[in-house]
């Protein structure tokens, strides 16, 4: 359980029995709807919305997502965050954003309490945890995400210090401080069966793994390197996900 309760001012989304309450009398949520930025019925709409996640990164991430959606990157910020659609495979040229609104998708689902445990899998874990990492920063340093949702950097988790470090990290309530998501960063061929991770006492497995970039560039022309990962994508990494979530 969570032991200490960190003294910042009071976000604007809360948590009260795994509700969602939106503060709609905060003055910087009264101003913002006055000024026509967003509508009132802003975050329900990035929660539950078709088109949920553009909202979200159109306001939320404004500086990364500054241009209209094409019809293909709509399409698939759709399928990302449909929860009837249990597994999504993207392929696009570069420039296409696939990995900006992955990582979109991932910080909307944490500050949404949509996800309770991320394996983020790449070809190298450098690059994993270099993503991981990115989605760690934006949600401490966003200044519209700290300001809706809180800071979420943990103080103590399960009565003792969270690690906050690359290899792996653990996001909280800001006014309870009670665990909320935990992210793991992770390279393509590694030991992932039986992952588990502890949350507020219990333990838990992965409820949404991300495979980006996995494939070796320089050996993916050896037939037996592709076998061997698929082999391990599709036998060791896919079923570690918590099939009940």
């Amino acid at each position: 359980m969570a032991q200490a309760k960190k003294q910042n001012s009071r976000p604007i989304v809360t948590w009260k029995d795994g509700v969602m309450v939106v503060d709609k009398q905060h003055p910087t949520f009264r101003k913002l709807v006055q000024h026509r930025a967003f509508p009132e019925d802003y975050i329900e709409r990035c929660l539950s919305d078709e088109d949920g996640l553009e909202w979200f990164s159109k306001w939320f991430l404004s500086e990364s997502f500054n241009k209209p959606f094409t019809d293909q990157r709509r399409e698939f910020a759709q399928d990302f965050s449909n929860p009837d659609i249990a597994k999504v495979w993207g392929v696009a040229s570069r420039g296409f954003g696939k990995s900006a609104l992955v990582m979109a998708g991932l910080i909307r689902g944490i500050v949404l309490r949509l996800y309770e445990f991320i394996v983020y899998s790449s070809a190298e874990l450098g690059l994993a945890e270099t993503r991981t990492e990115n989605i760690k920063s934006m949600l401490l340093t966003n200044h519209r995400l700290r300001l809706f949702f809180g800071d979420m950097s943990p103080q103590y988790v399960d009565g003792r210090r969270a690690a906050f470090g690359t290899s792996s990290y653990t996001l909280s309530d800001p006014i309870t401080n009670e665990a909320v998501c935990c992210v793991v960063p992770k390279s393509e061929g590694t030991t992932v069966n039986g992952l588990l991770e502890m949350l507020n006492g219990r333990f838990i497995r992965p409820s949404v793994l991300i495979s980006d970039d996995g494939e070796d560039r320089k050996r993916v022309d050896s037939e037996e390197y592709r076998k061997a990962h698929t082999d391990w994508f599709f036998d060791t990494f896919l079923p570690c996900v918590d099939t009940d979530y």
